[in-house]
C-alpha cells in the first residue's frame, strides 16, 4: 500500500488520506487479482468455493 498509494500521493488532508486508504484496502481485498488464488479476486474465489462446498 505504501509503494502503490501513500508514497505516490500528496494528500490535502488527513480526511482525504483516510478515504483514499480505505478505498485502496477495499479494492485490494475485494477486487484485485491475486496470483496465489488462481488469478481471481478474493470475491470470485470465495463465491466459487462456496458453490463447490454447497
Amino acid at each position: 500500500m505504501k509503494k502503490e498509494l501513500v508514497y505516490k500521493t500528496k494528500f490535502e488532508s488527513i480526511t482525504q488520506a483516510r478515504q483514499e486508504i480505505i478505498s485502496w484496502i477495499d479494492w485490494y481485498n475485494n477486487e484485485r487479482i491475486h496470483t496465489s488464488i488462481g488469478n481471481m479476486s478474493p470475491d470470485e474465489f470465495e463465491a466459487k468455493n462456496l458453490k463447490q462446498s454447497a
